[in-house]
């Protein structure tokens, strides 16, 4: 019976070869029977353990490896160059088959990645608050199906602040390698097999391929950066990379091949530690760090004393367990932070976060990612499950979506807080000017010319003016309120941005050029109130600021910097509702508290000395002799909902109390 069902596999199996026996000496004959079995090579392995250890380096925030992130760009060549060895040694020897090599990628990469997002979703059900987790249950429905990098490409950027709030972030480059294995086999099979294209013209559509795919990364970095980092069309150049290096030929001379891997290895680490996220040389690190890994995986006809040292025995056992570490390390971080209430490991708790990665990746690799790649299961049974299973996971990360978080696990008292962590924009048409609302490149900004019944007051600031303006406007119904603010743009003379290298800089210069040399010098408004996200040393133009519109109206008012915390307020206001590190007193959070009471004082001074009026919320909600400050109104409503953005009731807060020192509009 076994001899039968033999003879008849055999014979299935002639039947569904993807390249036909004529085909295959052609392969054979230009690769010189390479790829008859692609062998284990250790220094790849040694090669996956740099590339993890310098993402988890950047992750876990150490500032040597500003650059740890471009290790994913590593990741992305040894793929391209190992998926493309293994595909064409398959087609050399007729054994391809779609559903085979689907089954093999899907052990390779589902069983760990199903541990880590659902053991993620259990722990978020524990530590996080409801808006946290529904958002972790939509990642999650993403990440279980390849496609997680959509997901975050309209969510938010990887080397934005948010990040630390999202414990899935790190699946986007699974999401990229999940959907080139879905198209890079047929274009393999359809150059080789149906299309029957020979060898250089193989190499010649890769590389086609591979220039319009880092042709797009260029023209849209500057444009469309969130694209270029999270997709696939502008990543396939560094998979291709690795597969146009799969079909080169080995490197016979040793001495050659060691300068091409001590080059490789010397690109790679430069680009780790000489680049950054947020400037210029960005780009010159993503090339470093992808050409350097292709000079390394270049098949070799003798390993060198530099292969010898990728392969030493405890870089190979980190290469072997890096796609579990990779996993792992990125949740842990996430949640060790929402334990920590908000505050960043220091290094004690990265050591113990390193430790706890690396034994929890040894015991993912060895209980679920080689029991299940060991596993001799038919592909179509290993697929059916491992959909499945991702549905399963899917539905229950619909589940916490669709169900607001569950807010039910926290007291009513404490569901009313957690509402507040969701930004609730105040309607203000007809009654507020805000620039972000106009063409940025025209500045027509007509609602300022517009006359209103009222006596009209301007308040100018960015999005630390614009949190007020609901509450005057609401306080205050005999005026007409102008509000002139643009996010991240000071408003100073000279239109000074918040940021030293904020993209709005030329609009920010622009607008208030428009203001104060325009509108202002009107004489139209009785009150001008100055507001902002007061931090950097440019501050110190308040001065010259107010004696300047003291010309064109009877009174400046200016309101000094607010409190900022290390987290949103109402995630820290909710510290005892869920399991964290300790319930330390909210003073303990406050950031560069000192900081803002010395910026507080300077401009104090500055504006009384020019005749202006200040207002100083820091002195309003601290007491003076001591450390602990409001943060709720009467009612129990957080004064702000982020870092330091006021909700409405805080606004209405502070301005009560400013009323209570003097305060009058109009």
């Amino acid at each position: 019976m076994s001899a039968i069902n033999a003879a008849t596999r055999s014979a299935l199996d002639r039947k569904i070869l993807l390249v036909p026996e004529s085909q295959q000496h052609k392969l054979t004959a230009f690769r010189q029977n390479r790829f008859s079995q692609v062998q284990y090579r250790a220094d790849i392995d040694g090669l996956r353990a740099i590339a993890v250890l310098l993402v988890i380096a950047y992750h876990f925030g150490l500032t040597q490896f500003s650059g740890g992130y471009l290790g994913v760009d590593v990741f992305f060549v040894i793929s391209g160059f190992l998926i493309t060895s293994q595909i064409l040694s398959q087609i050399e020897r007729g054994q391809f088959r779609f559903a085979d090599f689907y089954a093999r990628r899907a052990r390779r990469i589902l069983p760990a990645l199903f541990a880590v997002v659902g053991s993620s979703l259990v722990a978020g059900y524990i530590l996080l608050l409801p808006l946290d987790l529904k958002a972790l249950g939509e990642q999650a429905m993403y990440a279980v199906f390849g496609v997680s990098n959509f997901y975050f490409l309209s969510e938010t950027g990887y080397f934005s602040k948010e990040a630390h709030q999202l414990p899935l972030l790190h699946t986007w480059s699974l999401g990229v390698e999940e959907q080139f294995y879905l198209i890079w086999p047929l274009i393999c099979v359809a150059t080789l097999s149906w299309l029957k294209l020979s060898a250089r013209l193989n190499l010649a559509v890769l590389f086609v391929l591979c220039a319009a795919s880092f042709a797009w990364l260029l023209l849209n970095r500057g444009t469309n950066p969130e694209f270029s980092f999270f997709m696939l069309p502008t990543r396939a150049w560094q998979l291709g990379l690795g597969a146009m290096i799969a079909f080169a030929p080995s490197v016979s001379k040793r001495g050659l091949s060691e300068v091409q891997v001590l080059i490789g290895l010397a690109l790679i680490l430069a680009s780790a530690t000489l680049t950054t996220a947020d400037d210029k040389t960005m780009e010159y690190g993503i090339i470093g760090a992808t050409v350097g890994a292709g000079l390394i995986v270049w098949p070799k006809g003798q390993n060198g004393w530099a292969d010898r040292l990728l392969s030493i025995t405890p870089l190979v056992g980190v290469g072997k367990i890096s796609y579990s570490a990779y996993l792992w390390h990125w949740p842990l971080f996430v949640f060790f932070i929402v334990w920590n209430s908000g505050a960043m490991p220091d290094g004690h708790d990265i050591a113990v976060l390193a430790l706890v990665t690396l034994a929890l990746s040894y015991l993912s690799y060895r209980f679920i990612e080689t029991p299940f790649r060991q596993r001799k299961d038919s592909s179509f049974w290993v697929l059916a499950v491992a959909f499945s299973i991702a549905t399963a996971i899917g539905l229950l990360g619909f589940f916490l979506f669709k169900n607001e978080g569950v807010p039910g696990r926290l007291s009513a008292e404490n569901q009313l807080i957690a509402e507040y962590l969701e930004r609730k924009k105040v309607k203000s048409k007809n009654y507020a000017c805000s620039f972000p609302d106009f063409d940025r490149n025209e500045l027509e900004i007509k609602c300022l010319d517009e006359d209103r019944f009222g006596v009209p007051v301007l308040l100018m600031g960015d999005s630390h003016a614009h949190h007020f303006q609901a509450a005057l406007r609401n306080r205050y119904p005999e005026a007409y309120f102008h509000i002139a603010s643009y996010s991240l743009c000071l408003p100073l003379l000279g239109g000074t941005p918040n940021k030293e290298k904020s993209k709005n800089s030329r609009q920010c210069a622009e607008i208030y050029r428009h203001l104060f040399d325009g509108l202002l010098t009107e004489g139209r408004y009785k009150t001008i109130i100055l507001s902002a996200r007061w931090k950097n040393n440019d501050w110190s133009k308040i001065e010259s600021t107010v004696k300047y519109l003291k010309q064109f109206a009877d009174e400046v008012i200016v309101f000094g910097p607010t409190l900022e915390y290390v987290m949103p307020l109402p995630s820290l206001l909710l510290a005892d509702a869920l399991p964290r590190r300790s319930t330390q007193e909210l003073r303990n959070s406050y950031t560069k508290q000192d900081l803002l009471k010395e910026i507080d004082a300077s401009m104090k001074e500055l504006v009384v000395t020019q005749g202006g009026t200040y207002y100083s919320l820091l002195d309003l909600l601290c007491a003076k002799t001591s450390d602990e400050c409001i943060s709720v109104d009467e009612t129990g409503i957080p004064l702000a909902w982020d870092y330091g953005h006021l909700t409405y009731e805080g606004a209405n807060f502070i301005l009560k109390g400013f009323e209570e020192q003097g305060l009058r509009l109009p």
